[in-house]
């Protein structure tokens, strides 16, 4: 891994968390690891990155919740294999399933795609003064 200092012309600043939430990993500082790894620990693993200017992790979610409301929501499905969702355009959670879980994949990813975070997650993260994500509410819709 490498740190991307400049970007189109413009310094980068240091943050904790240097790849937002983009992917389907949650890259992460030493000091986002010490302040939170305690409570991610139980929704998936932390992968070292090989970094020369610091020390990195990838956290992946391996924790899998059953909370897509499929028949609400708007997916786009896969012609040869019609289980499959590909994309969801529209999110539609059953709110019994979203109890006490901060961090989860849909078992309809497969393992792949994006990861979701339930507010506490959202709420340690405010408290704790990291720096480097930003959320996006996908459900309910406003």
């Amino acid at each position: 891994m490498r740190l991307l200092k400049c970007t189109d012309g413009q310094f980068q600043q240091p943050c904790d968390f240097p790849d937002g939430a983009r992917g389907s990993y949650l890259l992460m500082s030493r000091a986002a690891k010490e302040k939170i790894g305690s409570t991610l620990s139980r929704y998936g693993e932390f992968l070292p990155l090989k970094c020369e200017e610091g020390h990195f992790w990838a956290f992946h979610v391996t924790h899998f919740v059953d909370a897509l409301d499929e028949n609400a929501s708007d997916l786009l499905r896969s012609s040869e294999t019609p289980k499959v969702v590909l994309m969801i355009h529209k999110h539609v959670f059953r709110p019994e399933k979203l109890t006490a879980d901060w961090m989860f994949k849909l078992p309809q990813s497969r393992g792949r795609g994006r990861f979701y975070v339930t507010d506490p997650f959202v709420n340690l993260i405010r408290a704790s003064g990291l720096t480097g994500l930003d959320f996006k509410r996908v459900w309910p819709h406003s």
